[in-house]
């Protein structure tokens, strides 16, 4: 390219796409890339993405363990690595508890600290001070008129890596200074290069990239590992990755769809002034969630947020066509005097017809998103899917079932009002008999 200014110098990079059908999956794409990098010596590499706090990208799996006892958590996380690396369909598995990193290990003498007369803490001290400074508070500080510059002594960079340097550390006693070494031991070691810590108790994740299984199938296989199985006592698994965020958008899916449930059957109650008639209404819904899932599983689809937003939607649909039934079939038995069975099987011939309109409209719509075409189909053809799919079974089922259940509940609400008139209409005519009543008797 060209560029106005000079002093900048555009370079051009092109290259070709490959069509959609030969691209490479996200799994086979982050397995590529974490393979070109795993010849490097001392490196664990691992694929993931930056999701914002939502689902990964299906890649991968975590099994978190959490435990106050830090030795215990090691352990049984070891194990369950070393398990999770055998089965198939999970490839380089990383343990954060056994990501270690060197250091040096001070280990006070309890006899030679207690006869020089110093404490552990003070040991400490001596410590911290040499290799990263005392704390903010104790630093002298240097005057520059409007502010005030601390100033931190210690070791320089390879006198702290230096071991004998480290041992002829002064340490403070009554008695006069001391070596390091002469109140306690000093070794190198390796401790854990992060700990983290979950409800105030340590957590290790174990994290595995998949290879041609999903989420769900990977946590079957790693829940049947003995050593999940039998964890040691003390130690506990906790939900974490995907399956963590399933488990919370399932949770507040169930919520929000029973509310919204809830308050639909409020609603129709108020407007057809019947406990009867919603609940005849509602029958499709479950209808939709049956045809939404099938038609998922046909085309081999992944269950996302973006399903069960399409799930939410037909809830209104289905219910919308059931309406159109039992509103006309009311009418009719009310204005024109036809019986239940009349009116209902005139209703599903006169509705049929818009029903099928504003279904076919709607599928037709869904229908290039459900295909793959447009922009961040990724996101948006599971919710298609599911919309179509409920579509085509709670329309069609619909105009069979509805008309059942219909004649069943309006069979039930006619018994169930006489039963209520001869409850209670016997009971006052009984208590207040009237002229009217004396008229009818008569």
């Amino acid at each position: 390219g060209s560029s106005p200014d000079p002093s900048i110098v555009e370079e051009g990079r092109h290259g070709d796409l490959v069509a959609k059908g030969e691209r490479m999956g996200q799994q086979e794409f982050s397995r590529a890339m974490v393979d070109q990098f795993a010849a490097i010596p001392g490196a664990r590499i691992g694929a993931g993405s930056n999701n914002g706090g939502g689902p990964s990208d299906g890649t991968s799996f975590t099994l978190s363990l959490l435990s106050d006892n830090g030795p215990a958590l090691e352990a049984a996380a070891r194990k369950v690595e070393a398990e999770m690396r055998n089965v198939p369909g999970l490839a380089h598995v990383v343990n954060t508890a056994a990501i270690a990193r060197p250091e040096i290990v001070v280990s006070p003498r309890p006899d030679q600290a207690a006869r020089a007369g110093v404490s552990a803490g003070v040991i400490s001290q001596a410590v911290r001070v040499a290799t990263i400074g005392d704390v903010d508070q104790s630093l002298p500080k240097y005057n520059l008129g409007d502010r005030q510059v601390p100033i931190r002594l210690r070791l320089t960079q390879d006198a702290r890596e230096d071991m004998a340097v480290l041992q002829t550390l002064q340490v403070p006693t009554a008695n006069g200074p001391v070596p390091l070494n002469a109140v306690a031991d000093v070794r190198f070691g390796a401790g854990p290069s992060q700990i983290s810590r979950q409800d105030r108790s340590r957590v290790a994740t174990i994290t595995a990239e998949l290879n041609g299984i999903v989420v769900g199938e990977a946590s079957k296989r790693v829940h049947d590992l003995p050593s999940v199985k039998n964890l040691p006592a003390g130690v506990q698994e906790v939900a974490a990755g995907d399956v963590e965020f399933i488990q919370e958008m399932v949770t507040g899916f169930a919520a929000a769809l029973i509310t919204g449930i809830l308050l639909m059957y409020v609603v129709l109650v108020l407007l057809f002034r019947s406990f009867a008639h919603p609940i005849t209404i509602m029958v499709a819904l479950p209808l939709a969630i049956g045809g939404a899932f099938a038609l998922l599983v046909i085309a081999r689809s992944s269950f996302s947020i973006s399903t069960l937003i399409g799930i939410l939607m037909l809830m209104g649909i289905a219910a919308k066509n059931s309406i159109l039934l039992v509103e006309y079939a009311i009418m009719a038995m009310k204005e024109h005097g036809m019986t239940k069975r009349e009116a209902i099987i005139d209703a599903a011939h006169k509705r049929a017809r818009p029903i099928l309109m504003t279904t076919v409209a709607m599928g037709a719509g869904m229908a290039p998103v459900a295909l793959g075409f447009g922009a961040d189909v990724e996101f948006r053809a599971p919710m298609a899917i599911a919309v179509i799919g409920g579509l085509i079974t709670s329309t069609l089922l619909s105009l069979l079932y509805v008309p059942v259940v219909f004649v069943l509940m309006d069979g039930l609400r006619t018994r169930a009002e006489r039963v209520t008139h001869r409850m209670f209409g016997r009971g006052a005519h009984t208590a207040h008999p009237g002229p009217a009543q004396s008229a009818l008797v008569d």
